[in-house]
Order: structure tokens, then sequence, then C-alpha cells
């Protein structure tokens, strides 16, 4: 996902519009416009820094090609603390050396597996 979309998306997700994320990141709308199409990108790190806190969102995630680790919880999210255990305890198991190439690829094919039969395409 590119820059753009990702504040685009980012700033609907919170449901702002485009003249209260300038207001909050201090930028005119015409230069939040011009970073939704692509057309420009902060020019400092202090503005990436405003902009992303202002969306509650990490600077890595708009940085970057898609960072799964910089996405936030929502705060009211019923299994936010519990999927966070359950994320850390994998990410323990992936580098850990107890686990060989294979086994890690079938552990990562059964959890997909879950996740396709839950949202019921399997």
């Amino acid at each position: 996902m590119r820059f753009s979309q990702k504040v685009r998306e980012a700033r609907r997700q919170a449901g702002m519009t485009q003249r209260q994320l300038a207001e909050a990141c201090g930028i005119s709308l015409r230069t939040l416009t011009n970073y939704e199409t692509g057309r420009s990108f902060p020019r400092s790190e202090e503005q990436l820094r405003r902009l992303a806190q202002a969306l509650g969102i990490e600077e890595s995630y708009l940085r970057a090609g898609e960072d799964i680790s910089a996405l936030k919880w929502s705060k009211d999210s019923p299994c936010a603390k519990r999927a966070q255990g359950l994320i850390e305890d994998f990410t323990d198991l992936m580098y850990d050396d107890m686990c060989g190439e294979y086994e890690k690829d079938v552990l990562l094919c059964a959890l997909q597996k879950i996740y396709w039969e839950a949202k019921g395409i399997l």
C-alpha cells in the first residue's frame, strides 16, 4: 500500500475530515490533499511524526511497506490483550531454534487455515 493510500485510509478509519487532520497536524489542507493524492510527502521527520500521531498510528507504518507490527489495536477491542499474547508467543516460537523450517511452515499453514475457516472461505 502506498503512503497516500495509508494516509487516506487511516484518516477515514479515524473518522476525520481532511480539514480536521490538517489542523491537527499543523499543515494546510492543500498539503494534506497532496499527501493523499501522492503528489508530495512530509518534508521533515517532525511532520511525519505529527501526521502519525494525529492518526493514532506508528510512523514506521507510513514510511515502509505493510508493517503489521506497526498497526495498533483498538483500545476498546475485547480480543486485543489475548491476541497480543498469542502474537508474542508466535513470534518467540518462530525465532526459537527449537523449530525447524518445515515445522514453521506447517504452523503458519495451520494458522492460515484457521483464519480462512473462521472467515467462512474454507
